[in-house]
């Protein structure tokens, strides 16, 4: 096989620019963007570049879809480039949306841009023979696309292997200081440039001879019939399997079989999408049987499927992942029926219904977001107005004894509106402003978003419990601002100790003659240090105290970080000795009659007394 020329492959790219040049122009400014986010160490508190990033994920496909539905539908050159300057200004304005602060701000940010991202890869997948009545040429359009996308990232995983390891060469062999960030960056042109720019290159340029296009590849014929689709049916005698087991036991089935059912049928439809033009064929009788029954196949599994996610939303309510487990749900009991009955059976009607279920999803009132949102509030307020919370639509501390079921189903439906939808989304009963709760004593970020709910849950005047806790105990975790230096002027040497529910014992010399042990107990609420040789002496350091200043002040809150390290920073002293424990982390639990530690980190300094 005669290798390409440099000469046609520079031709070739330059073609694929002109055929796509607001989806590379798209792809390279996402790339700068990703590589200048490398060189701020990963995230840019308050920085437009990651909004530009994850709109350049979504420009790519979008973009192309555009192009090859204008080359489709015989758009002219200058139409085609007004419908992609659209689709530049929509990019533009998605940028804008999206909070400065993406990494403390709540998830539906992240989860809208990753149904986006879904639908739009969808698009490009059905939106060019939207109409048009060609099932061959739709199904030889995905399959190139199909095979494209793993060739372009086979060839990038090589290309960047390469490349690492020419770096590495130039590393060990001259000594030149290569830093870490080079490789992320390098892999990251190569993704956003070379793994577009190649992918684009085997779009096909004619879809219309796609239609007349009969060859079948052998390797995905082999990948389909002999690996995919045996897993499809092991998959479903498990489940079948599981059916009878509650049947038997004459229970309902467990919320997480959703999922399993989910991805195990999708898995399926995508074998026998892979396999649809070879169905008929004589010899392929292993696959005609399957592709004839599996949808039959599918319709118990469907039931089973709508009565576990009845179960879970009627318990639970509904929430952005049960929301989308839902629609996915009855999308795939009516895909089902359609195969069963329908006589046409148009494979079309697969991504073409999910892409629309996709964006649709993502906005509106029926959409994943307000949906849920309504659906916990419901939950939520009763809760609020029985325990003397909620009065006249705003929240007062409540000088009831509240159960501990319903602190517990609080806390969670609060941990979730916060985390998912924002504090926004009960900011009208609340007098005090709640989206800068908390920003100056817990920094930015995630910190911010995981603290917010039992500062909340505080305000209401009950203790913040986790999904974890039980009715009996209450578990408490303090962690110190660890971004500082620690002093040692003064000491001789720093002994890290960490405890989980176990001792922590470490034997070191402090100088010549004198040994020391250092220890904690299994609790880890008190450090003993014994010195022996020419110094005897030893001392106890009782985190006792700390702990009960630490529960004073922050005591219906059951996780919190970023505190003070002064705080959580001890001095003791004996004869001879003195030593300062610096704590990073600790935990303890409460019950009915005392309190106990499980956890400790902390750096133990320890000196001689001048």
């Amino acid at each position: 096989m005669k290798l390409p020329s440099l000469s046609f492959i520079t031709q070739q790219a330059a073609v694929t620019f002109r055929r796509f040049p607001l989806a590379l122009i798209n792809a390279a400014v996402g790339t700068i963007a990703a590589v200048l986010l490398i060189n701020h160490e990963g995230y840019h508190p308050d920085s437009i570049l990651t909004n530009i990033m994850m709109t350049t994920a979504l420009g790519i496909s979008f973009l192309t879809t555009i192009v090859v539905v204008g080359e489709k539908r015989k758009w002219s050159s200058g139409t085609t480039l007004a419908a992609q300057l659209v689709g530049v200004v929509v990019l533009v304005g998605y940028v804008f949306t999206l909070p400065r602060n993406i990494d403390g701000a709540p998830y539906i940010h992240l989860i809208r841009f990753a149904i986006l991202f879904v639908g739009m890869h969808l698009l490009t997948a059905a939106a060019p023979f939207a109409g048009k009545n060609e099932p061959n040429g739709f199904w030889q359009y995905n399959k190139e696309l199909f095979l494209r996308i793993l060739t372009a990232f086979l060839f990038s995983g090589v290309l960047w292997i390469g490349l690492a390891v020419a770096l590495q060469a130039m590393h060990h062999l001259f000594d030149i200081n290569i830093s870490e960030k080079r490789y992320a960056e390098l892999w990251v042109v190569i993704i956003g440039i070379f793994n577009t720019w190649f992918f684009l290159a085997g779009v096909a340029d004619d879809l219309d001879k796609l239609n007349l296009e009969t060859a079948y590849p052998r390797g995905l014929k082999i990948l389909t019939q002999y690996i995919l689709l045996p897993l499809v049916v092991i998959y479903l005698l498990i489940l079948y399997a599981y059916m009878g087991k509650i049947l038997f036991e004459q229970s309902l089935p467990k919320g997480w079989v959703s999922t399993l059912i989910l991805s195990f049928s999708i898995a399926g439809i995508l074998a026998l999408l892979l396999v649809h033009p070879i169905k008929d064929w004589v010899e392929n009788v292993w696959i005609r049987t399957v592709s004839k029954w599996y949808y039959v196949v599918l319709i118990p599994l469907d039931i089973m499927l709508l009565i576990a996610i009845w179960q879970r939303t009627s318990d639970y309510g509904i929430t952005v992942n049960r929301y989308i487990v839902i629609v996915l749900a009855f999308w795939l009991t009516a895909i089902t029926l359609y195969f069963v009955i329908s006589k046409t059976k148009n494979i079309k009607v697969i991504p073409t219904t999910l892409c629309i279920i996709a964006f649709c999803s993502a906005f509106g009132p029926w959409g994943a977001f307000d949906v849920s949102l309504n659906s916990q509030l419901d939950r939520l307020q009763p809760l609020l107005v029985k325990n003397g919370i909620l009065v006249d639509e705003k929240i007062r501390k409540t000088t009831r004894q509240v159960q501990f079921e319903d602190k517990k189903e609080i806390s969670s439906i609060i941990r979730y509106l916060v985390e998912t939808h924002g504090t926004v989304s009960i900011q009208p009963w609340f007098e005090t402003q709640l989206d800068t709760m908390g920003t100056g004593a817990y920094g930015s970020g995630t910190n911010i978003r995981h603290q917010q709910p039992q500062l909340v849950v505080a305000m209401m005047g009950i203790d913040y419990v986790t999904q974890w806790q039980s009715s009996i105990s209450g578990q408490y975790d303090y962690s110190s601002d660890r971004k500082r230096a620690i002093d040692i002027e003064g000491y001789l040497k720093l002994v890290r100790l960490t405890s989980y529910n176990q001792i922590d014992s470490l034997k070191i010399t402090l100088r010549e003659n004198v040994s020391c042990l250092v220890h904690s107990d299994a609790g880890g609420l008190s450090v003993r240090i014994l010195c022996t040789g020419d110094i005897e002496d030893s001392l106890r350091i009782d985190l006792q105290p700390m702990m009960n200043r630490l529960s004073e002040k922050y005591g219906n809150v059951m996780y919190q970080s970023n505190i003070p390290s002064e705080v959580m920073t001890m001095n003791s002293e004996g004869i001879m000795l003195k030593a300062t424990i610096v704590v990073h982390h600790i935990r303890h639990q409460k019950d009915s009659t005392s309190t106990y530690g499980n956890a400790l980190e902390a750096d133990v300094l320890i000196g001689l007394k001048e």
